[in-house]
């Protein structure tokens, strides 16, 4: 209830890009980052996370959030790799087999 009370509607506009190849989902988050001057963005789909990155926004994924998490000890090293194979098992998250075992091998040092 309180999220409608907050929520609005934005338009997007960016000079010289081609805002219609991005979602309007993607636009309305790209278009509150820019006017809202965020630090960073969490975002996993390429156009959005390049465009971001064009926009002068650091951008983190899903993984790189996780694994972060765990660095940090917010949480452990199994419960962000338990979230990952989950992601991927249960909710069609769709990574490279390389990046995946990056990804643990990373969480291996926490």
């Amino acid at each position: 209830d309180q999220f409608f009370k907050k929520a609005s509607v934005v338009n997007f506009e960016i000079e010289d890009k081609q805002p219609t190849a991005l979602s309007l989902c993607d636009q309305s988050t790209l278009r509150w980052a820019i006017d809202n001057d965020i630090n960073w963005l969490l975002a996993d789909e390429r156009l959005l996370r390049r465009v971001a990155v064009e926009e002068g926004i650091s951008v983190i994924g899903f993984l790189g959030l996780l694994t972060g998490a765990a660095f940090r000890k917010h949480i452990t090293a199994n419960k962000a790799r338990e979230l990952v194979d989950e992601a991927v098992s249960k909710h069609g998250c769709r990574i490279s087999i390389a990046v995946y075992q990056r990804v643990m091998e990373e969480l291996d040092k926490f």
